[in-house]
Order: structure tokens, then C-alpha cells, then sequence
């Protein structure tokens, strides 16, 4: 007994830690403090609040029983953590195995080291569920005297190094590279070797890298079998090269047409030239265009089946089907969607604007405007300008057999379909000619005129006139309310059977329902009419003279 009290007695003066779990309060002083192992307590990170240390205390350890690990309190900070978190690792001792651990989805994992790898070294990472949803976050990147390779999202950059052989591998392509020569393997492949002297053949149904013995070849497209050996060829797209000399892109033909012999022609689109034989200097820039041109000389066409079915010559075509039913036509130029669109064998035709000069087969007609001359057919050195021009919105007068009109204005039209020899000057809203001049002249040369007779009416065809003052209130409504003066159509018809005397053009009536009158030719007789009267005038002046000298 009296050895325990002075053992008691001998530990008093020193302070120690109690190991008695969730009570931070117990402790054992001892006089004398150690430096050696002492006792740890024990508790969970929640039991920490329990504690309340002491200012002359520097540091707890706790042993948390719970999940196997230590909490370390830092009397500078009053901060409980983890034992060994709070510091970064620095180093790893060579040969050290590192395993176990947690690296959570958030946070960042760093690594800025240069690694050295001998032959047999791998580096692996298993991290493919993490980098699906970055794969264009990831970059790489290495650096050496030889070139530096780069990975920055989906692009991988490799720069040439001739130190050896070096490679690329994935589920898509395979690149094996000894220094001078590629070898692809993947869904298609490049079998060989190839130079920039050779062919580059790839795409869909390709028969991979082949050396034909020509330069300048850049082949890309699909079931191309076709090739030859010629140089200087280029073809882009589905089936393109069947051809030397000639350059395909999507399947459309660029270059000669199908008749590689003629060096003049130049195609391009499917079936552009399609039946070229002797025939050159031609153009075909569009699907079916000269189609069907064999021997055809210097025509051109431009928009799809523009010129589709001539075999003539000298034509030229713009615009969706213009001119595309030329069979033996020739020196036709239409300018515009389906202008021209059923001439076949006419020639010297001109025709501007959407279906201008449609229905056309006559030679020698010139149409500008949308719709102008649409409805000529067999008339021949017509000239219709303007919008509707000669067409009116097919008017029943349109012109259809008339020759050598002459049509100008807004929806202006000729006085019948199948009259010839006319000028039209404007639709019926037209209410002023205007000139510099007052008169316009005429062809009056004597050598141009026979059977010339002395006029023989004139007085007695005047007195039956009646001229009249009058409103206009046409019915197609091209002038209403405006005042003039002037005849009457049918009073001009009716003077000339009373006075049973036909004055030729003074009444036309080649539109039954629209009569017209041209006053001009009126001044003859009126001056007919004067002379008679001047010759009464002086016989009266003579009476009256021989009256007043009696």
C-alpha cells in the first residue's frame, strides 16, 4: 500500500492525457512531461466539439475508431482536419507503389513533370466514361528537338519526325508511318506507298493508292474504275472520271464534253454534250444542256436543258429550258426561263425575258420583255418591246401569223393576230404622240410610184363629213371622261357609199370590233375640195365684175 500512494505521490506534478472515450475534459497531470509515445484519446470528428483545449496545449491527436484515421487539432489555426490532408505530396520514393484512394469527380488532377518512358514502358489511362463528355477539352501536348506533337480537343497534330517510325491507333484509322512512306489501314486503305507523282485515290468504293506513271492526278471520288493514264486530270464525286483531260465535281462533268477528241468543247453538268461527235466550240454549262448536239458549231447554253435538243448551229441559250426545242435552228438567241421554248427549225430569232416568243417557229422575230411575242407561231420579222408586248395577256389581236409588225409599249398589240406591215405605238391608254418634230415624213419619190391619175373627188366627199367634238369611254377602259374632237369611224364609212367614192385607209376594219381612222389621208381631198371651191370663188368674182360694168 504505502508503494502505490508514493507512486500516486510521484506522478502528481506531471500532466498527461486520459485515453477515456467522448469526455475531452479527462486528463492526468504528471510533474514532468515527455517527449515519448503518450496516450491517444479516442472519438469521431463529432466527439472534437467536446474538447476544449487549453491555451498552454499545441496540439491534439484523436483516433477516430470509426473510419480508421486520425484528427490532428492546430492550436495557430483552431482548426480540426485529417491527419496528413492538409499537406501536398511533393515527392514519391523511386520504386514506391501507390495505390488505394479516391480521386472524386470534382477537383482537378495536375501533372507538370517530364516522364521518361524506355521501350517497354506504357502509359495507360482507363478513364474513357470521364473523357466522353470532354473529348474536345483534352490537350496535349510534347516538345523535343525532332518536332512537338499536339492534342487540343478532337484535332491530333503530328509534326514530321525523322527519328524513326511512329504511329497512330484507334478503332477508325490506323497510321503506321516509317520515315518516306504512309501506310493507312481503316474501312478503305492505301495499299502502298505513295509520292505526289502518283495518284491520291480514297473515298467510298475507292481502289486505294495506285501508280498510274502520270503526274498531276488528284482523284477523289467513289467507283471510280475508269482511270486511265493520262496526266493532268482532276475529278471530285460519285463515278467522275471517265475521261482524259476532263475535270468532274459531284458527278458533273467539266471539261470536253463526251467526245474527248474535240479539244473546242467545254461542259459542264450531267449530260452537258452528252452526244458530241464532230461538233466544237460549244459550251454547255448546266444539266442537259446541247444535250443532243452532234456536229453542232459555236453554240453555248447556260441553265438546265438550255438548248437540250439542237443540232444547229450558232445558237445561244440562257436560262432554264430557253430555246430547248431547237432541232435545226440556227443564230437563235434566247435570254430567259423557257424563252424561245418551241422553236425548232426557225433561225435569226432574238428573244429577252421569261417566255418571250414561247410559241415561236417563224424566222426573224425579236421579242423584249416578259411575255412579249409569246404567242407568235409562224409570223416571221416581227418586233415587239415591252411588257406583254404583242401578247396583251393573250388578247384574241395577239400576234400569231403577222409579219413585219412592229409593237412597242405595255401590253401594246397589233390590230389583229395575222396582220402584217403595222406600227403600234403604245396600248389604248396612250393619249399624246409626242416629238420635236410636227409631221413625220413619208416616202413620196415619184421613181417609186406609177399609175399616177389627177384626183377626181373632192368637194362633194367633204360636204358628207361631220365632224363632231366628243368624250372618250372606251371599253376596255383605257381612256374614259377625256374630250377630243374628230369623225366617227362609221360615219366615214357610211360618206364613202353615199358619195360612192373609196378613199383607200381613210376607215380600217381589220378588227371588226375596234374600227380605225387615219385622218391624214383626208388632206388630198381637202385640198381637192379647196381647188374646186377656189375655182367657183373666181367665177363668182368674175359675174359679179362683169355685173358692175355693164
Amino acid at each position: 500500500m504505502k508503494q502505490l500512494l508514493s507512486l500516486a505521490l510521484a506522478l502528481i506534478p506531471c500532466l498527461a492525457w486520459a485515453q477515456y472515450p467522448s469526455n475531452g475534459n479527462q486528463k492526468i497531470t504528471l510533474g514532468e512531461q515527455t517527449t515519448a509515445d503518450g496516450l491517444i484519446w479516442r472519438g469521431v470528428l463529432n466527439d472534437t466539439f467536446l474538447i476544449n483545449p487549453s491555451s498552454d496545449t499545441s496540439a491534439y491527436i484523436i483516433l477516430d475508431t470509426v473510419n480508421n484515421r486520425f484528427y490532428n487539432y492546430n492550436r495557430a489555426t483552431n482548426v480540426w482536419s485529417v491527419a496528413g490532408g492538409g499537406t501536398a505530396v511533393t515527392s514519391i520514393t523511386a520504386g514506391t507503389g501507390l495505390t488505394g484512394g479516391t480521386i472524386t469527380t470534382t477537383g482537378t488532377l495536375a501533372a507538370d513533370t517530364s516522364f521518361l518512358f524506355t521501350q517497354s514502358d506504357t502509359l495507360g489511362l482507363n478513364l474513357t466514361s470521364r473523357f466522353a463528355a470532354k473529348q474536345n477539352s483534352l490537350t496535349l501536348t510534347t516538345t523535343g528537338t525532332s518536332g512537338a506533337a499536339t492534342l487540343t480537343g478532337a484535332t491530333l497534330n503530328i509534326p514530321q519526325y525523322s527519328g524513326g517510325g511512329g504511329g497512330v491507333d484507334s478503332t477508325a484509322i490506323k497510321y503506321v508511318n516509317t520515315y518516306g512512306t504512309q501506310t493507312v489501314n481503316g474501312a478503305k486503305t492505301f495499299t502502298t506507298a505513295p509520292t505526289f507523282s502518283t495518284a491520291l485515290l480514297g473515298g467510298s468504293g475507292g481502289t486505294g493508292i495506285t501508280s498510274f506513271g502520270a503526274a498531276n492526278r488528284i482523284p477523289y471520288a467513289s467507283s471510280t474504275t475508269a482511270l486511265t493514264t493520262s496526266a493532268n486530270i482532276v475529278f471530285i464525286g460519285d463515278s467522275a472520271l471517265t475521261l482524259t483531260k476532263d475535270a468532274f465535281i459531284g458527278g458533273q462533268r467539266i471539261g470536253r464534253g463526251k467526245n474527248n477528241t474535240i479539244t473546242t468543247n467545254i461542259s459542264f453538268g450531267a449530260n452537258s454534250l452528252n452526244s458530241i461527235t464532230t461538233g466544237n466550240f460549244n459550251t454547255g454549262l448546266g444539266v442537259n444542256t446541247l444535250k443532243l448536239v452532234t456536229n453542232g458549231v459555236r453554240n453555248t447554253a447556260v441553265g438546265y436543258g438550255a438548248l437540250e435538243n439542237t443540232t444547229g448551229n450558232y445558237n445561244a441559250g440562257f436560262g432554264f429550258y430557253a430555246a430547248q426545242a431547237i432541232t435545226s435552228g440556227s443564230n437563235n438567241v434566247a435570254f430567259g426561263t423557257e424563252s424561245l421554248y418551241n422553236l425548232t427549225t426557225a433561225n435569226f430569232n432574238m428573244a429577252i425575258g421569261y417566255r418571250s416568243l414561247y410559241n415561236n417557229n417563224g424566222d426573224g422575230n425579236i421579242a423584249i420583255g416578259y411575255f412579249s411575242g409569246s404567242q407568235v407561231t409562224t409570223g416571221t420579222n416581227n418586233t415587239m418591246i415591252g411588257y406583254e408586248a404583242g401578247y396583251a395577256n393573250n388578247s384574241a389581236n395577239a400576234t400569231t401569223t403577222g409579219s413585219n409588225n412592229i409593237i412597242i409599249g405595255n401590253s401594246s398589240i397589233a390590230s389583229s393576230a395575222s396582220v402584217s406591215n403595222e406600227i403600234t405605238l403604245g396600248n389604248s391608254s396612250i393619249t399624246t404622240i409626242r416629238a420635236q418634230v410636227t409631221s413625220i415624213q413619208s416616202l413620196s419619190d415619184i421613181r417609186d410610184k406609177t399609175n399616177i391619175m389627177p384626183l377626181n373627188y373632192g368637194i362633194d366627199f367633204i360636204k358628207k363629213l361631220n365632224p363632231v367634238s366628243f368624250d372618250w369611254d372606251m371599253r376596255d377602259g383605257g381612256k374614259i371622261g377625256i374630250s377630243e374632237i374628230g369623225f366617227i369611224a362609221q360615219d366615214l364609212q357610211q360618206a364613202q357609199i353615199d358619195s360612192k367614192i373609196n378613199i383607200p385607209n381613210l376607215v380600217s376594219d381589220v378588227n371588226p370590233d375596234k374600227l380605225e381612222a387615219s385622218y391624214g389621208v383626208l388632206i388630198p381631198i381637202m385640198v381637192k375640195a379647196i381647188k374646186e371651191q377656189q375655182v367657183l370663188i373666181d367665177e363668182l368674182k368674175q359675174r359679179i365684175l362683169n355685173l358692175e360694168n355693164k
